[in-house]
Protein backbone atom coordinates (compact mmCIF):
# COMPACT_ATOMS: atom_id res chain seq x y z
CA UNK A 1 0.00 0.00 0.00
CA UNK A 2 1.38 3.44 -0.98
CA UNK A 3 0.68 6.34 1.36
CA UNK A 4 -0.14 9.59 -0.56
CA UNK A 5 2.26 12.46 -0.07
CA UNK A 6 1.32 15.58 1.86
CA UNK A 7 2.27 18.97 0.52
CA UNK A 8 3.82 20.11 3.79
CA UNK A 9 6.07 17.04 4.07
CA UNK A 10 9.18 16.44 2.07
CA UNK A 11 8.45 14.32 -0.95
CA UNK A 12 9.25 10.64 -0.31
CA UNK A 13 7.57 7.26 -0.68
CA UNK A 14 6.41 4.92 2.10
CA UNK A 15 5.40 1.29 1.79
CA UNK A 16 3.72 -0.98 4.34
CA UNK A 17 4.26 -4.71 4.39
CA UNK A 18 1.45 -6.86 5.74
CA UNK A 19 2.62 -9.93 7.58
CA UNK A 20 0.68 -12.73 9.33
CA UNK A 21 2.04 -13.83 12.70
CA UNK A 22 0.84 -16.73 14.84
CA UNK A 23 0.06 -15.62 18.40
CA UNK A 24 -0.36 -18.35 21.01
CA UNK A 25 -3.32 -17.63 23.32
CA UNK A 26 -3.46 -19.86 26.35
CA UNK A 27 -6.73 -20.46 28.22
CA UNK A 28 -7.26 -18.75 31.55
CA UNK A 29 -9.28 -21.71 32.80
CA UNK A 30 -8.39 -25.17 31.48
CA UNK A 31 -11.37 -27.53 31.55
CA UNK A 32 -11.29 -31.27 30.98
CA UNK A 33 -14.29 -33.57 31.21
CA UNK A 34 -15.02 -37.28 31.08
CA UNK A 35 -18.22 -39.30 30.89
CA UNK A 36 -18.73 -42.79 32.25
CA UNK A 37 -21.91 -44.88 32.46
CA UNK A 38 -23.81 -45.01 35.70
CA UNK A 39 -23.90 -48.48 37.20
CA UNK A 40 -26.90 -47.55 39.36
CA UNK A 41 -29.37 -46.17 36.79
CA UNK A 42 -29.02 -47.89 33.43
CA UNK A 43 -29.81 -44.83 31.23
CA UNK A 44 -27.82 -42.28 33.20
CA UNK A 45 -24.16 -41.23 33.02
CA UNK A 46 -21.72 -39.56 35.39
CA UNK A 47 -20.04 -36.38 34.14
CA UNK A 48 -16.76 -35.39 35.83
CA UNK A 49 -15.38 -31.90 35.12
CA UNK A 50 -11.94 -30.67 36.20
CA UNK A 51 -11.14 -26.94 36.09
CA UNK A 52 -7.64 -25.47 36.55
CA UNK A 53 -6.73 -21.79 36.97
CA UNK A 54 -3.79 -20.66 34.79
CA UNK A 55 -4.23 -16.91 35.36
CA UNK A 56 -1.72 -15.26 37.67
CA UNK A 57 -4.56 -14.11 39.93
CA UNK A 58 -7.59 -15.40 41.77
CA UNK A 59 -10.42 -16.59 39.53
CA UNK A 60 -14.05 -17.19 40.48
CA UNK A 61 -15.78 -20.03 38.64
CA UNK A 62 -19.45 -19.03 38.51
CA UNK A 63 -21.35 -21.71 36.64
CA UNK A 64 -21.21 -24.73 34.36
CA UNK A 65 -23.66 -25.12 31.48
CA UNK A 66 -24.44 -28.04 29.19
CA UNK A 67 -25.90 -27.58 25.70
CA UNK A 68 -27.51 -30.66 24.17
CA UNK A 69 -30.64 -32.07 22.57
CA UNK A 70 -30.47 -35.34 24.46
CA UNK A 71 -29.20 -34.69 27.99
CA UNK A 72 -29.47 -32.38 30.97
CA UNK A 73 -27.40 -31.87 34.13
CA UNK A 74 -28.23 -32.56 37.73
CA UNK A 75 -25.87 -31.64 40.56
CA UNK A 76 -24.66 -34.26 43.04
CA UNK A 77 -24.91 -33.16 46.66
CA UNK A 78 -22.22 -33.30 49.29
CA UNK A 79 -19.38 -31.96 47.13
CA UNK A 80 -19.13 -28.41 48.52
CA UNK A 81 -18.86 -27.83 52.27
CA UNK A 82 -19.53 -24.10 52.60
CA UNK A 83 -22.59 -24.07 50.33
CA UNK A 84 -21.37 -21.11 48.25
CA UNK A 85 -22.69 -20.66 44.71
CA UNK A 86 -19.21 -20.23 43.16
CA UNK A 87 -15.66 -21.58 43.45
CA UNK A 88 -12.57 -19.44 43.98
CA UNK A 89 -9.31 -20.76 42.56
CA UNK A 90 -5.85 -19.37 43.15
CA UNK A 91 -3.11 -19.64 40.53
CA UNK A 92 -2.68 -23.29 39.38
CA UNK A 93 -5.34 -24.56 41.75
CA UNK A 94 -7.82 -27.07 40.39
CA UNK A 95 -11.20 -28.46 41.36
CA UNK A 96 -13.26 -31.43 40.18
CA UNK A 97 -17.06 -31.55 40.12
CA UNK A 98 -19.35 -34.47 39.38
CA UNK A 99 -22.83 -34.35 37.85
CA UNK A 100 -25.55 -36.76 36.87
CA UNK A 101 -26.17 -36.74 33.13
CA UNK A 102 -29.86 -37.51 32.58
CA UNK A 103 -31.52 -38.31 29.24
CA UNK A 104 -34.13 -35.82 28.08
CA UNK A 105 -37.14 -36.93 26.06
CA UNK A 106 -37.63 -33.79 23.96
CA UNK A 107 -34.90 -34.14 21.33
CA UNK A 108 -36.49 -31.50 19.09
CA UNK A 109 -35.31 -28.66 21.33
CA UNK A 110 -31.71 -27.70 22.04
CA UNK A 111 -31.64 -26.97 25.77
CA UNK A 112 -29.11 -25.42 28.13
CA UNK A 113 -28.69 -26.83 31.64
CA UNK A 114 -26.93 -24.32 33.90
CA UNK A 115 -25.95 -24.84 37.52
CA UNK A 116 -23.85 -23.18 40.18
CA UNK A 117 -21.57 -24.88 42.69
CA UNK A 118 -23.57 -24.83 45.91
CA UNK A 119 -23.55 -28.65 46.04
CA UNK A 120 -27.19 -28.85 47.11
CA UNK A 121 -27.96 -31.70 44.74
CA UNK A 122 -30.80 -29.74 43.12
CA UNK A 123 -31.63 -29.89 39.42
CA UNK A 124 -29.86 -27.34 37.25
CA UNK A 125 -31.77 -24.57 35.47
CA UNK A 126 -33.16 -26.12 32.27
CA UNK A 127 -34.05 -23.63 29.53
CA UNK A 128 -34.10 -23.47 25.72
CA UNK A 129 -30.70 -22.57 24.32
CA UNK A 130 -32.14 -19.60 22.40
CA UNK A 131 -32.92 -17.85 25.69
CA UNK A 132 -29.29 -18.20 26.85
CA UNK A 133 -27.58 -16.18 24.13
CA UNK A 134 -24.93 -14.85 26.52
CA UNK A 135 -23.80 -18.47 27.09
CA UNK A 136 -24.34 -20.05 23.69
CA UNK A 137 -23.24 -17.32 21.23
CA UNK A 138 -19.49 -17.81 21.66
CA UNK A 139 -19.97 -21.57 21.74
CA UNK A 140 -21.66 -21.41 18.32
CA UNK A 141 -18.76 -19.34 16.97
CA UNK A 142 -16.19 -21.84 18.22
CA UNK A 143 -18.20 -24.73 16.79
CA UNK A 144 -18.31 -23.01 13.39
CA UNK A 145 -14.56 -22.39 13.55
CA UNK A 146 -13.83 -26.05 14.33
CA UNK A 147 -15.99 -27.17 11.39
CA UNK A 148 -14.17 -24.72 9.13
CA UNK A 149 -10.78 -26.00 10.29
CA UNK A 150 -11.86 -29.59 9.66
CA UNK A 151 -13.18 -28.77 6.17
CA UNK A 152 -10.00 -26.85 5.34
CA UNK A 153 -7.82 -29.76 6.41
CA UNK A 154 -9.83 -32.19 4.29
CA UNK A 155 -9.62 -29.82 1.32
CA UNK A 156 -5.85 -29.58 1.63
CA UNK A 157 -5.54 -33.38 1.76
CA UNK A 158 -7.73 -33.79 -1.31
CA UNK A 159 -5.85 -31.03 -3.16
CA UNK A 160 -2.47 -32.65 -2.52
CA UNK A 161 -3.88 -36.03 -3.53
CA UNK A 162 -5.25 -34.57 -6.78
CA UNK A 163 -1.83 -33.08 -7.63
CA UNK A 164 -0.21 -36.48 -7.17
CA UNK A 165 -2.85 -38.22 -9.29
CA UNK A 166 -2.53 -35.79 -12.19
CA UNK A 167 1.14 -36.62 -12.61
CA UNK A 168 0.46 -40.30 -13.33
CA UNK A 169 -2.32 -42.57 -14.63
CA UNK A 170 -5.16 -43.14 -12.20
CA UNK A 171 -5.75 -46.49 -10.55
CA UNK A 172 -9.17 -48.14 -10.41
CA UNK A 173 -9.43 -47.42 -6.66
CA UNK A 174 -8.70 -43.74 -7.32
CA UNK A 175 -11.51 -43.54 -9.87
CA UNK A 176 -13.94 -45.14 -7.41
CA UNK A 177 -12.85 -42.77 -4.66
CA UNK A 178 -13.46 -39.79 -6.94
CA UNK A 179 -16.97 -41.03 -7.76
CA UNK A 180 -17.69 -41.52 -4.06
CA UNK A 181 -16.54 -37.95 -3.34
CA UNK A 182 -18.81 -36.62 -6.10
CA UNK A 183 -21.82 -38.46 -4.69
CA UNK A 184 -21.02 -37.14 -1.21
CA UNK A 185 -20.96 -33.59 -2.54
CA UNK A 186 -24.37 -34.13 -4.15
CA UNK A 187 -25.74 -35.41 -0.82
CA UNK A 188 -24.36 -32.33 0.94
CA UNK A 189 -26.19 -30.09 -1.54
CA UNK A 190 -29.47 -31.83 -0.66
CA UNK A 191 -28.76 -31.57 3.07
CA UNK A 192 -31.31 -29.19 4.67
CA UNK A 193 -28.63 -28.02 7.11
CA UNK A 194 -26.64 -26.59 4.19
CA UNK A 195 -28.92 -23.54 4.20
CA UNK A 196 -28.61 -23.03 7.95
CA UNK A 197 -26.41 -20.20 9.20
CA UNK A 198 -22.99 -21.63 10.20
CA UNK A 199 -23.02 -19.93 13.61
CA UNK A 200 -26.59 -20.86 14.55
CA UNK A 201 -27.66 -23.25 17.29
CA UNK A 202 -29.41 -25.48 14.76
CA UNK A 203 -26.14 -25.90 12.85
CA UNK A 204 -24.16 -26.61 16.02
CA UNK A 205 -26.67 -29.26 17.17
CA UNK A 206 -28.27 -30.88 14.09
CA UNK A 207 -31.37 -32.90 14.85
CA UNK A 208 -30.12 -36.20 13.40
CA UNK A 209 -26.38 -35.93 13.93
CA UNK A 210 -25.51 -35.18 17.57
CA UNK A 211 -27.29 -37.83 19.56
CA UNK A 212 -24.08 -38.80 21.31
CA UNK A 213 -22.31 -35.45 21.79
CA UNK A 214 -22.62 -32.66 24.35
CA UNK A 215 -21.03 -29.21 24.75
CA UNK A 216 -19.89 -27.69 28.06
CA UNK A 217 -19.49 -24.00 28.93
CA UNK A 218 -17.65 -22.86 32.08
CA UNK A 219 -18.19 -19.20 33.00
CA UNK A 220 -15.63 -17.42 35.20
CA UNK A 221 -14.62 -13.96 36.36
CA UNK A 222 -11.54 -12.33 37.89
CA UNK A 223 -10.79 -8.97 39.51
CA UNK A 224 -7.41 -7.44 38.77
CA UNK A 225 -6.22 -5.54 41.85
CA UNK A 226 -3.06 -4.06 40.35
CA UNK A 227 -2.40 -0.38 39.78
CA UNK A 228 -3.59 -0.42 36.17
CA UNK A 229 -7.19 -0.61 37.35
CA UNK A 230 -8.43 -2.91 34.64
CA UNK A 231 -11.38 -3.99 36.80
CA UNK A 232 -13.33 -7.23 36.53
CA UNK A 233 -12.85 -9.57 33.60
CA UNK A 234 -15.47 -12.10 32.55
CA UNK A 235 -14.76 -15.12 30.38
CA UNK A 236 -15.89 -18.59 29.48
CA UNK A 237 -14.18 -21.85 28.52
CA UNK A 238 -15.65 -24.48 26.22
CA UNK A 239 -15.36 -28.24 25.93
CA UNK A 240 -17.05 -29.19 22.66
CA UNK A 241 -18.15 -32.49 21.11
CA UNK A 242 -17.76 -34.55 24.26
CA UNK A 243 -18.91 -38.08 23.52
CA UNK A 244 -21.54 -39.72 25.73
CA UNK A 245 -22.44 -42.85 23.78
CA UNK A 246 -20.45 -44.32 20.90
CA UNK A 247 -22.20 -44.91 17.62
CA UNK A 248 -20.76 -48.13 16.24
CA UNK A 249 -17.55 -48.89 18.13
CA UNK A 250 -16.29 -48.39 21.65
CA UNK A 251 -12.80 -48.58 23.13
CA UNK A 252 -14.24 -49.66 26.45
CA UNK A 253 -16.96 -52.14 27.20
CA UNK A 254 -20.03 -51.44 25.03
CA UNK A 255 -22.32 -52.95 27.67
CA UNK A 256 -23.45 -51.41 30.94
CA UNK A 257 -24.62 -53.65 33.77
CA UNK A 258 -26.86 -52.59 36.64
CA UNK A 259 -28.42 -54.56 39.46
CA UNK A 260 -31.52 -54.34 41.61
CA UNK A 261 -30.97 -56.07 44.96
CA UNK A 262 -31.84 -55.64 48.66
CA UNK A 263 -29.16 -53.99 50.74
CA UNK A 264 -29.99 -56.06 53.83
CA UNK A 265 -31.76 -59.37 54.48
CA UNK A 266 -32.92 -60.99 57.73
CA UNK A 267 -33.27 -64.77 57.69
CA UNK A 268 -33.76 -67.68 60.12
CA UNK A 269 -30.89 -70.01 59.27
CA UNK A 270 -32.52 -72.82 61.26
CA UNK A 271 -34.73 -73.29 58.20
CA UNK A 272 -31.81 -73.47 55.75
CA UNK A 273 -29.70 -71.01 53.77
CA UNK A 274 -30.99 -67.58 52.82
CA UNK A 275 -32.19 -66.96 49.23
CA UNK A 276 -31.52 -63.38 48.13
CA UNK A 277 -33.26 -62.44 44.84
CA UNK A 278 -31.68 -59.88 42.51
CA UNK A 279 -31.90 -58.82 38.86
CA UNK A 280 -28.98 -57.99 36.58
CA UNK A 281 -29.62 -55.81 33.50
CA UNK A 282 -27.18 -55.68 30.58
CA UNK A 283 -27.71 -52.72 28.25
CA UNK A 284 -26.16 -51.88 24.87
CA UNK A 285 -24.40 -48.49 25.15
CA UNK A 286 -23.86 -48.13 21.39
CA UNK A 287 -26.27 -46.07 19.30
CA UNK A 288 -26.24 -47.66 15.86
CA UNK A 289 -24.72 -51.13 16.28
CA UNK A 290 -25.46 -54.41 17.95
CA UNK A 291 -23.32 -56.23 20.51
CA UNK A 292 -22.69 -59.96 20.70
CA UNK A 293 -21.45 -61.17 24.08
CA UNK A 294 -21.13 -64.03 26.56
CA UNK A 295 -22.59 -63.60 30.03
CA UNK A 296 -20.99 -65.55 32.85
CA UNK A 297 -21.11 -65.55 36.66
CA UNK A 298 -17.94 -66.51 38.48
CA UNK A 299 -18.50 -68.83 41.44
CA UNK A 300 -17.46 -67.35 44.82
CA UNK A 301 -16.25 -69.56 47.66
CA UNK A 302 -18.68 -68.36 50.36
CA UNK A 303 -22.06 -68.71 48.63
CA UNK A 304 -23.78 -70.04 45.48
CA UNK A 305 -25.89 -68.65 42.63
CA UNK A 306 -29.12 -69.98 41.15
CA UNK A 307 -30.31 -68.95 37.69
CA UNK A 308 -28.95 -68.47 34.18
CA UNK A 309 -25.32 -68.09 35.15
CA UNK A 310 -23.84 -68.61 31.65
CA UNK A 311 -25.29 -67.90 28.19
CA UNK A 312 -24.62 -66.27 24.81
CA UNK A 313 -26.70 -63.24 23.76
CA UNK A 314 -26.93 -60.53 21.10
CA UNK A 315 -28.33 -57.05 21.67
CA UNK A 316 -29.14 -56.14 18.09
CA UNK A 317 -29.96 -52.43 18.42
CA UNK A 318 -28.57 -49.51 20.37
CA UNK A 319 -30.21 -49.15 23.76
CA UNK A 320 -31.49 -52.75 23.84
CA UNK A 321 -31.25 -54.55 27.15
CA UNK A 322 -31.76 -57.94 28.72
CA UNK A 323 -32.67 -58.63 32.37
CA UNK A 324 -31.43 -61.76 34.13
CA UNK A 325 -33.24 -62.78 37.36
CA UNK A 326 -31.04 -64.69 39.80
CA UNK A 327 -30.83 -65.84 43.43
CA UNK A 328 -27.89 -65.89 45.79
CA UNK A 329 -27.90 -68.84 48.17
CA UNK A 330 -26.10 -67.67 51.33
CA UNK A 331 -25.45 -70.18 54.15
CA UNK A 332 -24.45 -67.80 56.96
CA UNK A 333 -24.55 -64.22 58.19
CA UNK A 334 -22.17 -61.56 56.94
CA UNK A 335 -21.63 -59.02 54.17
CA UNK A 336 -21.48 -60.50 50.66
CA UNK A 337 -20.65 -59.02 47.27
CA UNK A 338 -23.10 -60.17 44.59
CA UNK A 339 -21.05 -58.63 41.78
CA UNK A 340 -19.36 -61.62 40.17
CA UNK A 341 -20.29 -60.84 36.54
CA UNK A 342 -17.94 -61.29 33.59
CA UNK A 343 -18.89 -60.05 30.12
CA UNK A 344 -16.97 -61.29 27.07
CA UNK A 345 -17.66 -59.16 23.98
CA UNK A 346 -17.25 -60.61 20.50
CA UNK A 347 -15.07 -58.18 18.52
CA UNK A 348 -14.52 -58.58 14.74
CA UNK A 349 -11.14 -60.23 15.28
CA UNK A 350 -11.19 -61.56 18.85
CA UNK A 351 -13.11 -61.93 22.11
CA UNK A 352 -12.50 -59.34 24.83
CA UNK A 353 -13.44 -60.11 28.49
CA UNK A 354 -14.53 -57.37 30.89
CA UNK A 355 -14.72 -57.34 34.69
CA UNK A 356 -16.54 -54.43 36.33
CA UNK A 357 -15.14 -52.48 39.31
CA UNK A 358 -18.40 -52.64 41.24
CA UNK A 359 -19.63 -53.92 44.55
CA UNK A 360 -23.20 -55.05 45.11
CA UNK A 361 -23.05 -55.54 48.86
CA UNK A 362 -25.84 -57.21 50.79
CA UNK A 363 -25.86 -57.64 54.57
CA UNK A 364 -27.39 -60.90 55.83
CA UNK A 365 -28.46 -61.11 59.49
CA UNK A 366 -29.89 -63.91 61.55
CA UNK A 367 -33.50 -63.53 62.60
Amino acid sequence: MVVPREKSIKSHHQRWLQQMVDVAIYPSIAMTASVMPSFWEKKEHILSVEMTNYRNEKVTVNSLSLVSREYRLEDMNGQMEDGSSSIELEFQERVTKHYRLLPDGDVGTVACSSGNFDGSGSACVFEPAESNGDVVDFLCLESAYLRFQSALKMYQIEASRSDDEESQPRHVSQIRRAKTADSTMEDDKEDPMANTHPTSIARMCPLNDRKTLIDLVCRWSSTNNNSSGDGQKDGQTHNTQLGVRSRETSRGCPITITCQYPSSVTHNFANGPAHVPFEVTARNRLVEAGVEFDFAVERPKTFEFMGADSFHWTLENGGDEVTIPMHAVIPSTGVFNLQQIRITVQRPDKKVPYLFPLQWLVTVQDQ
